[in-house]
């Protein structure tokens, strides 16, 4: 495995387990990763993946030649990428506005090339809105701000 592999992998492991107060110690790993492999059966699957997975990180980390300070900065590291991520994920997706409302709708990205104009008996604030959505069209209907071609 090549070192960029290697640090990728390390990265994807430090962020599937974080770890914000600096590092599990390894001591301790190694402990467990020993009682695991003596086929301890009171232990769960998950947990034993766990450990596999941070007796990795050591691994990897001893591989690629990391001190312990550059790996613990970089597993803090890791650890706030992806607090952050869960707080950008966990927002809500903002709703939709109506078009009448003073809000653009959608993408954009629609097939027709026609617009909704508003009804002629519409109230001066509903065009002013529709025109301050729509500026192209208010140069082209010659809005002045109290009326247009469209208006009347």
């Amino acid at each position: 495995m090549k070192n960029k592999e290697k640090l990728r992998k390390l990265k994807n492991l430090m962020y599937k387990y974080p770890n914000i107060n600096g590092m599990y110690p390894k001591e301790h790993i190694k402990r467990h990763k020993d009682k695991i492999t003596e086929k301890d059966s009171k232990f769960s699957k998950k947990y034993v993946d766990k450990i596999n997975d941070i007796y990795d990180i050591y691994s990897i980390a001893d591989d690629l030649k990391m001190t312990e300070k550059e790996l613990k900065i970089m597993w803090i590291n890791m650890s706030k990428e992806r607090q952050e991520n869960k707080a950008e994920y966990k927002k809500k997706p903002l709703k939709e506005g109506r078009d009448n409302k003073d809000v653009l709708v959608g993408s954009g990205s629609s097939q027709r090339g026609w617009l909704r104009y508003p009804s002629k008996k519409r109230s001066l604030s509903t065009w002013k809105k529709f025109y301050k959505l729509f500026p192209q069209v208010a140069i082209e209907d010659g809005f002045d701000g109290k009326t247009s071609k469209k208006m009347k």
